[in-house]
């Protein structure tokens, strides 16, 4: 009797060891998906960041060409 109380008890402890193992794989699964996820938002956050460069200075362009019209107005 003792024996199979004995082997109960292994018996468990491996199975929590292995549960515990379980979910430290899916924990990583998690991590791997939330870093997959804010991977893609950089992605999308370099794109607009360079949409908004490439807007600035297109900006910059245009005041730029309306000081010259204006400093041609001025004389």
């Amino acid at each position: 009797m003792l024996q199979v109380v004995e082997e109960l008890v292994r018996a468990n402890y491996r199975l929590k060891k292995e549960l515990a193992q379980w979910e430290k794989k899916g924990t990583n699964k998690q991590a791997e998906e939330k870093l997959t996820q804010l991977n893609r938002e950089l992605e999308q956050l370099k794109r607009e960041n360079r949409v908004l460069r490439e807007r600035e200075k297109l900006i910059q362009n245009k005041l730029e060409r309306l000081e010259v019209k204006l400093d041609k107005i001025n004389l």
